[in-house]
This record gives C-alpha cells, structure tokens and sequence, in this order.
C-alpha cells in the first residue's frame, strides 16, 4: 500500500513517544522526525537544507519572500523534495532526502499558511483524534472545517472531481472518504450546542452529494438524511420534510429514508411525536420491494416501545413485492437526544456500537 511520508513519520514518531526502546534505536540510527525540523529556527533550516549537497547552495526559493514560487506545481512537501532531488540530479542518501523533506515541510508550514500543503492537511484532519478515534469537541469542529475547505481549495486547483482522486494523490493518514463522514458525526454533535454547526453540516452533505461521493448511494442517502435532520433541528421542519416526501417520492423502496424521516419526531432533541414516527414506518411497510424492511420494522418496534403505543398486527411482517438485499446504511444518524461517541450503544436500537451500526 502506497502510504505519504508524513503518515510514514506519524507512526514512526507514536511508536517512539509509546516504546523508548524504539526512540532509543530511531536516535541510534540518524532517523530524523518532522519533531526535530519544528524544533529548528527558519535560518537552522535553510542552513541544514544547503548542507545536504553543495549544488543546493544556489537552489532558489530558500528565502521566505520566494519560497512560494519555489513550491508552484505541487501539492506537498515531498512531490517538492522529489522534483528538486530529480530535478538537480542530487542522488541523495535516504536520511539526506529525509531531511530535506523535514526542512521543507517546516518551512512551507511557517512560510505559506495561506497555502496549505497534504502534509499540513494530514496535521489538521488527525487532530481531535482521540485513542478511540473520536472527535467530538467544537475546536476538534473548527479545525476540520478548516481542512475540509483546504481539501476542496486543492481539489480545485488541481482539477480533482471526487474523493477518491483526492485520495489517491492524498495518501494520508486518514484517507479522505472516511474522513469527510467522520466530520460529518462530529458536527452532528457538535450542534447541539452550538446550531451554526448544523449549517455547516448542511453545506457538508449538499457537497457531498454533489461531488465528492456522486458514485457512492449509500454515502449520498446518508448525507441526504443528514442535511434534512439538520434542518429539521434547525426549525426548518416543513423543509425537511418535503425533501424526505420529494426522495420516498422517487424512490418509495429507500427503507434507511423513511426510518430517517421518522426519527426526526421522536429521536430529535426536543421532539416525542411517536404517532407521526409510527404512521410513517407504517408507510413504509406498504411500498412494495421495500429495502431494509427488517430495519424498518426494527425501528417501528422501538418507537412504540418508547412511545407506549399498541403493538402492531402479524401483517407488519410480512413482505410486500420482491423483497431486496438487506444492508444496514452506514452512516449519519441522530444524535439521540444527546451527543453520540463512537463506543456508546447506537441509538438505533441495533444493540451494536454506534461506530459499527449506523457511525460506521
């Protein structure tokens, strides 16, 4: 698997942060981390760059008023390393070329800010990364919002359409597909406290389904629950509904649709209609070939066990039509009247995590 140098220096640098020995055998051998270019000045750089090779004394670009020149054409620090190393026919030792990149990447972090570089990207998208995963809070929001929009600065200028041809030039830590759906969850719970989130949310999913994912349904389905969810939350109600009535329109079989248009009335802060939560699943039952009916009729259970209401009738279970292959949607859901960590109960009544149910 072709991985970045800067996933490469991650790892390499928790492994020595967990394991002494491992720090003990990196020091013993020269291996250089990004650490120790941060911990050097802007001159300590330049100056470590230029005695790699003497041909490098002349490389133009070393100073901060034309190092953005120096950098046109490339989206990281390591496409530049390359270009130069192939460029001026150093040859250089792989510790060498390690340490021109380690200066580079310090140097593109301090000099363009305003132009940020995959392995900055790579920084951004893995803070808020706690040992499980997680990222919850509303810095964790802001930076990754700060990086999505970094993302789609660099797919546009390099002409990228998808997620998938940011990723294979990306080849982070993090891949970009997972990503992207991670900040989904956490803007999610992210806005129950703080609302503005749930817009960025919208714009998140609206993008989503225009151009990152437009081959992938079953992200386009989720992220269409979660735009109208977010509206709904918002105070938008009849907006989300005619967008949940506009889709089961067109595609009356979506069981993951009509389960999300139910949930917005009992599973959404502040909201216990479960008579309009359980006429709509009922709907549902009716569409013949409907996908995910054992799902649906899962849901319908739930909602009259937390609602008080009657049992349905043996009806209920039976398929209408062909029925089609069952796959629980893997993606955005509630945030069940409180915020969702990754490793609590999903709130779909599965029994399973949420990052294995409806988080995954």
């Amino acid at each position: 698997m072709d991985i970045s140098w800067v996933a490469v220096d991650r790892e390499a640098a928790q492994q020595a942060e967990q394991d002494p020995r491992k720090r003990k055998k990196l020091l013993a051998a020269g291996r250089p981390l990004r650490s120790d270019g941060r911990a050097m000045s802007d001159d300590q750089l330049v100056a470590k760059i230029r005695s790699l090779d003497p041909r490098l004394e002349g490389l133009e670009g070393l100073e901060r008023g034309r190092f953005r020149a120096l950098c046109e054409g490339v989206l990281s620090a390591e496409a530049l390393t390359k270009k130069i190393d192939a460029e001026m026919r150093l040859g250089l030792r792989h510790d060498d070329i390690h340490w021109l990149w380690i200066c580079l990447t310090a140097l593109w972090e301090r000099w363009l800010p305003d132009r940020p570089s995959f392995e900055m990207l790579d920084d951004w998208t893995q803070e808020g990364y706690g040992p499980e995963g997680e990222g919850e809070s509303a810095e964790t929001c802001a930076v990754w919002l700060r990086a999505f929009d970094a993302m789609l600065s660099i797919m546009d200028s390099a002409g990228m359409r998808t997620v998938d041809d940011f990723d294979r030039a990306f080849r982070g830590t993090q891949s970009a597909f997972n990503w992207v759906q991670d900040l989904e969850m956490a803007l999610a719970n992210g806005g129950l406290d703080d609302p503005e989130l749930l817009r960025h949310r919208i714009r998140l999913a609206d993008l989503c389904i225009e151009r990152l994912y437009p081959q992938d349904s079953l992200t386009c389905e989720n992220m269409r629950r979660s735009k109208a969810e977010s509206l709904f939350r918002l105070g938008e109600t009849r907006t989300a509904e005619n967008l949940f009535e506009g889709w089961l329109r067109d595609d009356p079989q979506w069981g993951w649709g009509w389960i999300g248009w139910s949930d917005l009335y009992w599973l959404c802060p502040g909201t216990s209609d479960y008579a309009k939560a359980e006429a709509i699943l009922k709907k549902a039952l009716a569409a013949d070939g409907l996908r995910d009916r054992p799902e649906v009729l899962d849901r319908l259970k739930e909602v009259r066990q937390q609602g008080d209401l009657p049992a349905g009738s043996e009806a209920e279970a039976q398929p209408r039509g062909r029925e089609a292959d069952s796959q629980r949607a893997a993606g955005p859901t509630l945030a069940a009247k409180g915020k969702v960590g990754r490793n609590e109960p999903c709130p779909c009544g599965s029994g399973l995590k949420y990052k294995r149910c409806c988080g995954a």
